[in-house]
């Protein structure tokens, strides 16, 4: 994987889908994010961390950090 992911600055898609993945105890997510760099990604693609993940494996990224919960009437949108 490149150091930058054209889908970040790519024009917004009127269609798209979004994949999350949980972090199971015990388990060691090395071997999942070796296949992700070995991977091309098109210009449609990006690929993000948590901060969950970044301080399970002791990692540091400049600027990550938690998003906090939003809410209001009605709404409530979770951080993930």
């Amino acid at each position: 994987m490149s150091t930058s992911q054209a889908g970040i600055l790519a024009d917004i898609l009127s269609l798209s889908r979004y994949l999350e993945f949980n972090l199971l105890p015990d388990t060691d997510p090395a071997p999942v994010l070796r296949d992700l760099a070995s991977r091309k990604l098109g210009s449609d693609m990006v690929i993000g961390f948590g901060s969950g993940l970044v301080s399970t494996l002791k990692g540091s990224v400049p600027g990550v950090r938690a998003f906090p919960a939003m809410s209001g009437p009605g709404v409530e949108a979770p951080s993930t």
